[in-house]
């Protein structure tokens, strides 16, 4: 249990501190999708905007309530060790899901796709293709990078802390 604190200590300050990084970088992605719909007048660009501004303040909350861990009943070790395997879980839910990166997807290609483009209709078209393939390799990485640092960070501290609960729970109260 001595060695496992630190550990959760230090996850609950990397989540905090990755939760409020990622709260500025959406917001301030959200205040520039914003800039756009307002400069680029053509209404598909503008339906990629709002896409990416709802996928933006929907990010904004996950990663909030992943920052959060629920009050559980119990013993205060007990419920240490809920409210943190809760927010592992939380995390692990939000960095497996694929779902998440789908509307910054659409919401980018349908901006690009409004926008008017250099030369012919094919060219564009093809212009157009490009970014599209561009875009999910690089939501594909992300998706990627985010499965690994699951398996290798949250999955052996959910496992730990799994048997510290279990070994809790078959302990007599004192």
């Amino acid at each position: 249990m001595d060695s496992l604190l630190p550990r959760l200590r230090g996850l609950d300050q990397q989540i905090c501190k990755r939760s409020r990084l990622v709260t500025r970088v959406y917001s301030g992605a959200l205040l520039m999708a914003l800039a756009l719909y307002c400069f680029f007048p053509f209404p598909i660009s503008r339906t990629g905007s709002v896409v990416l501004m709802v996928a933006m303040a929907y990010m904004i909350g996950k990663f909030r309530d992943a920052r959060r861990g629920a009050w559980v009943p119990g013993s205060p070790v007990m419920r240490l060790l809920q409210r943190e395997l809760a927010k592992i879980d939380a995390r692990i839910r939000l960095l497996r899901s694929a779902i998440y990166y789908l509307p910054f997807v659409v919401g980018i290609n349908l901006f690009w796709t409004g926008l008017p483009g250099p030369g012919t209709r094919e060219q564009k078209a093809l212009l157009d293709c490009v970014f599209l393939a561009a875009t999910v390799m690089i939501f594909a990485g992300v998706c990627l990078l985010n499965q690994r640092t699951v398996r290798r960070q949250l999955l052996p501290l959910r496992m730990e802390l799994q048997s510290m609960l279990a070994s809790q729970e078959t302990q007599p109260a004192r």
